[in-house]
């Protein structure tokens, strides 16, 4: 299926974790330009390099900030601009995942996914938004993890920002989908990568099984029985940013095995 998005231009926030270069990489597969940002200035190149050396370096570009800096996400917004012309796509997948219980979570601690999951994702909209009501065009796709709405004990502040985020995403999509922009979120759950493994050898610890037990009381959890792989999330993402999905705006998407259960407003 043609997609639609050959000579696109991508902007991923996050763009070199897991889910992001993912993203990325399918985007690129699929013809689109993509610039990444991060905060960590040795990822950024990584990945520029990375990609650049795969799909070519006119079609990558990258810069180092916090998402939560407003003038640094407007100043790369406007880079973009001046070297690609436009932007046309914004797929966010900046986020931490720091676990904390009411009692151990620290004003730091929430402060931190407050300024990643809810100021980033502001910035980054608000900085893209002007161009693509402008030109009637634009495609926002949002990461947001499931304990947005199946809050936990120790995840306090997942599910605290998480439900912010889903909740800024249908707002914004409602005021806005008379400009042809439509904003969806996408909802990932237990993805094979570095942060489930940290979470599944914290179980091994703490539980003192080893880490086949471990890895299998996360895949069970859904109706597969199985992890999903950064891929699959990738290509969902990319299919809501893409022509492909020009009836859909204001939803959830959850690509999770089965493991979300309740209907989504």
């Amino acid at each position: 299926m043609d997609l639609g998005l050959k000579g696109k231009v991508a902007l991923v926030p996050g763009g070199t974790g897991l889910l992001g270069k993912a993203t990325a990489r399918r985007l690129l597969d699929e013809g689109a330009i993509v610039a990444v940002c991060s905060r960590n200035r040795a990822n950024v190149d990584s990945t520029v390099n990375e990609l650049g050396e795969e799909y070519g370096p006119a079609r990558v570009m990258g810069a180092a900030f916090n998402v939560d800096n407003r003038s640094a996400m407007n100043n790369f917004v406007k880079a973009i601009q001046q070297r690609f012309g436009t932007i046309d796509i914004l797929i966010y997948s900046a986020g931490t995942g720091r676990r904390s219980t009411v009692e151990s979570l620290t004003d730091e601690e929430m402060q931190l996914h407050i300024n990643e999951k809810i100021f980033g994702t502001l910035h980054a909209i608000q900085a893209v938004l002007p161009g693509m009501r402008e030109k009637k065009d634009g495609r926002i796709v949002v990461f947001v993890g499931q304990a947005g709405w199946h809050p936990q004990s120790d995840r306090l502040p997942s599910g605290i920002t998480n439900a912010g985020q889903a909740a800024m995403v249908k707002s914004i999509s409602d005021g806005v989908a008379r400009d042809n922009v439509r904003l969806n979120v996408i909802s990932p759950q237990y993805v094979e990568g570095p942060l489930l493994n940290f979470i599944i050898e914290e179980q091994m610890r703490k539980h003192g099984i080893d880490r086949k037990t471990s890895t299998f009381s996360y895949a069970r959890a859904n109706p597969l029985g199985r992890l999903g792989q950064p891929d699959e999330i990738a290509s969902t993402a990319v299919f809501l940013a893409s022509d492909a999905a020009s009836f859909i705006t204001g939803s959830t998407v959850c690509v999770d095995g089965g493991y979300h259960r309740y209907p989504l407003s």
